[in-house]
């Protein structure tokens, strides 16, 4: 996944977005706030890893309030066929601008209601 170029025409949602995952993926040691770098990254070190042992690429996963997509691309580019699903429809668009390569399909609303 890449990190888009930041525009002055984004929504607020968008730039919120960008600021977020500026911090989360800079290195802990570089980050302006070290303690929510690390803890990111963590998770999403393990995160990832609980997936891999559960299930092994094409299986598909369903993203649920997958915001801003970090999971749902990283998943995908390993080989996952991925749905991401965030009641923000307005993210859909962000999250592709990241999109490098993958099987993701984006389907936003409540997923109760889907």
């Amino acid at each position: 996944m890449k990190l888009p170029q930041i525009s002055p025409n984004w929504p607020e949602s968008w730039i919120k977005s960008y600021d977020f995952d500026c911090l989360e993926h800079a290195a802990p040691h570089e980050a302006r706030n070290r303690g929510y770098a690390y803890a990111y990254q963590n998770r999403f070190t393990q995160t990832l890893d609980l997936v891999r042992k559960v299930a092994r690429p094409p299986a598909k996963v369903l993203d649920l309030a997958a915001a801003r997509g970090n999971f749902s691309l990283s998943l995908a580019e390993q080989g996952y066929d991925v749905v991401w699903n965030d009641i923000r429809s307005d993210l859909a668009d962000y999250v592709k601008l990241k999109y490098q390569y993958g099987n993701i399909r984006y389907m936003h609303g409540n997923i109760f209601d889907i």
